[in-house]
């Protein structure tokens, strides 16, 4: 699912399967200055996975939806969770955040399989590109978790990632606010500065849940 089709065709799936588990899946914009990237909310007893698309790359999308993930399938209790930019920075600071990292990077890249690739020596972006399809993978996952792990440095091998989203111009806000009125939705003044998405131009939705 990570590497098939526009972006927002790909986010509509990920809501579609997780609505049929009972989990909510809304984009938000983040409040400025905030660095946040994602969070995870209750509420009237389903869990609300938020995510602001901070960085706007896969690697980054993926790896914050399976962390917020990991929190509603792992937490023992029906906490809130809000987590920063950089959500792996966490790891051995806190027990929560520790386990949905672990979730998170073992539903994107099998620890056994990763530990393969990266033992194998050859770190290039076609054998990057190879890994990949056989994970089933975009190839920016790979090379995010090989960044974060600094297997690589962070300024290489950025063009195997995606960034699939843009400023809307005012014809995309347009449409967006004629399409809510048309399904009784909404609008205030908080959903008119939404990223969207570059291949669809479509607005990312409000839901009428809090901004990050």
């Amino acid at each position: 699912m990570t590497r098939r089709g526009p972006f927002m065709q790909i986010l509509n799936r990920v809501k579609a399967v997780c609505a049929g588990a009972g989990v909510i899946v809304v984009l938000t914009p983040e409040f400025q200055g905030t660095h946040l990237s994602g969070a995870i909310r209750w509420v009237g007893g389903r869990p609300v996975i938020q995510l602001s698309l901070r960085h706007k790359s896969d690697d980054h999308f993926w790896f914050t939806f399976f962390h917020e993930a990991g929190h509603v399938l792992t937490s023992p209790r029906r906490g809130e969770f809000i987590d920063a930019a950089d959500i792996e920075s966490f790891v051995d600071s806190d027990a929560d955040e520790e386990v949905a990292n672990r979730f998170a990077r073992d539903c994107l890249l099998p620890p056994h399989e990763y530990q393969e690739f990266v033992d194998a020596g050859d770190l290039s972006a076609s054998a990057i590109r190879v890994f990949a399809q056989a994970q089933q993978v975009a190839p920016g996952i790979v090379v995010g978790r090989l960044q974060r792990d600094d297997k690589v440095l962070r300024s290489h091998l950025n063009d195997l990632r995606s960034r699939f989203v843009g400023r809307p111009t005012r014809g995309d806000l347009r449409r967006a606010r004629a399409a809510r009125r048309n399904r009784g939705t909404r609008t205030g003044p908080r959903s008119v500065r939404p990223d969207v998405d570059l291949a669809n131009t479509a607005i990312i939705e409000w839901n009428g849940v809090q901004p990050l």
